[in-house]
């Protein structure tokens, strides 16, 4: 196997062992500089995410986000939960993390997505926790707004942070 076919193979399995955990910096679209330089996603434990105090059931199940501004590190930290169908057939993604310069908003969508390789989709409902961290050349954005996406690319919930 030559060096480039060795690459591409290490390359591919790579991302492949890497399973829930994505680094990088997705496109950025609404900023001309480019001013997001790294991003990372990794699904957690859910108790880690959780009250199990909690005694209304209803609000186990439901959206929730929190964002951390580390002004230290230039990095926005984003940890949240989000209502999802079967995990057997479903995988649960960073979709995009964009920087607006004249609004001077981050907005990061996690999406739920249909794992098509699956063959059999179970039925119950979980919560997946995630965590994100967005890491940015210099000074933090006033504004995150954090967005859920359902599979039929509905976005189910939304919050806004500042500074």
């Amino acid at each position: 196997m030559d060096n480039m076919k060795r690459r591409i193979f290490l390359g591919l399995l790579s991302v492949s062992i890497a399973g829930c955990t994505a680094t990088g910096a997705p496109s950025n679209e609404d900023s001309p500089n480019h001013q997001i330089m790294d991003t990372q996603f990794t699904l957690v434990d859910p108790k880690e995410r959780s009250n199990p105090d909690e005694s209304d059931v209803d609000n186990r199940f439901q959206h929730t986000a929190n964002v951390q501004f580390n002004t230290t590190k230039n990095q926005i930290i984003v940890k949240g939960r989000l209502k999802s169908g079967s995990r057997s057939c479903m995988e649960t993604v960073l979709e995009s993390a964009s920087y607006n310069e004249k609004s001077d908003t981050l907005t990061v969508v996690v999406s739920d997505n249909r794992d098509e390789s699956a063959t059999i989709c179970t039925e119950e409902i979980s919560m997946v926790a995630y965590e994100s961290t967005i890491t940015f050349d210099s000074s933090l954005p006033g504004t995150v707004v954090v967005k859920h996406q359902s599979e039929d690319q509905e976005i189910v919930f939304t919050d806004s942070f500042t500074q």
